[in-house]
């Protein structure tokens, strides 16, 4: 009887073991499987750029990814220190479950040093200003007597040593040199070149082109003078002057005077909004240029920038007849022309 109970509870030990290795079996059947699964699904990237370390770790731990700070961090104008500037994979990826995203952080916008440049040239300035990253902005030139040699630099902004943005850019005052005394012109008109010589060399004035024109005046009286008597004029000016030749022959050359008013751009056209400020005139300077058809020939007199209004004048030696041809901003602009025994050029 003992033996017969001892094999009964053998046979049960048994089965009751051989069933909790089955319970583990299949327990450990369904984990591998319910890992694999989870594993194996994909999942789109979400987008974390932009965002805080913080929001970036709860977005990724949302969608059953995992987050990893990149050592290497990157400069960002737009993003504050400690948000993500980058991200791998890339948004909208698709990738497994549990897959780790690196990520770049922001250390703030990339900074330079504003160089002193004050005393220095433009050219160099130009130079220092690339070296720290940074760039030429406005320039204005004003007269200084403080800063006597045109071209050099008298203040910027911002100034020497301040902390900017590389890419900045710094904007220049630069000396048109020291102001200049203003005097009156005086009458030359009378007078012997000779005379005028002296005169202009008292002024301060120097003496430009001497053209010379058939007239009944004895040989080398002034006749004509720009700039013109009693014009507020600088010290160290060039005077033109046309003197008579002497001669009376419509064969003799003789100096003929072109003058022209450089125009203003058309206006803007009002806004549209009544609300909106007028458009301001763009009062730039524009390019000039006069040519000179003469005797079957053609010559440049003039090709450069000029302000608007500023009136040009010019003595030009001619025989016959002459035609300038005159271009703003490279459109043809003016014909005028000259016939003896007319002593200007007008409007053909």
């Amino acid at each position: 009887m003992e033996k017969s109970t001892r094999s009964l509870l053998s046979d049960i030990l048994k089965i009751a073991f051989i069933f909790l290795i089955a319970v583990i079996l299949v327990s450990v059947s369904l984990y591998i499987l319910i890992l694999t699964s989870i594993k194996g699904k994909e999942i789109e990237v979400p987008n974390v750029i932009g965002k805080s370390f913080l929001e970036a770790f709860e977005i990724l731990d949302e969608n059953n990814l995992r987050i990893h700070k990149m050592e290497v961090r990157k400069y960002s104008a737009g993003l504050p220190e400690n948000y993500v500037v980058e991200q791998r994979p890339m948004p909208r990826q698709k990738v497994k479950a549990g897959r780790e995203i690196s990520v770049f952080l922001s250390s703030g916008a990339e900074v330079g040093t504003v160089p002193r440049m004050v005393e220095k040239f433009v050219p160099e300035a130009e130079s220092m200003l690339k070296s720290a990253g940074l760039e030429i902005g406005a320039v204005v030139k004003i007269h200084s007597d403080d800063f006597p040699q045109e071209g050099i630099i008298i203040a910027h902004t911002p100034p020497p040593n301040a902390t900017v943005q590389r890419g900045s850019n710094v904007n220049l005052l630069v000396s048109l040199g020291p102001h200049s005394v203003q005097l009156t012109m005086p009458d030359l008109r009378g007078m012997r070149l000779q005379e005028v010589s002296k005169l202009l060399e008292i002024k301060e004035l120097k003496l430009g082109r001497v053209s010379r024109k058939v007239s009944s005046e004895e040989a080398d009286i002034v006749l004509e003078q720009i700039p013109l008597p009693d014009e507020r004029i600088d010290t160290g000016t060039a005077v033109d002057v046309v003197v008579s030749s002497g001669e009376s022959s419509e064969a003799v050359s003789r100096g003929v005077v072109l003058r022209y008013k450089v125009p203003r751009r058309p206006k803007p056209p009002p806004p549209e909004d009544p609300q909106d400020p007028p458009p301001k005139e763009d009062l730039s300077d524009r390019s000039v240029r006069m040519v000179l058809e003469h005797e079957g020939k053609t010559r440049t007199i003039v090709n450069r920038d000029f302000p608007p209004d500023k009136l040009l004048q010019y003595f030009l030696q001619i025989k016959g007849q002459g035609i300038a041809k005159i271009y703003v901003d490279d459109m043809l602009a003016e014909v005028m022309i000259c016939a003896w025994p007319s002593t200007e050029f007008v409007p053909r």
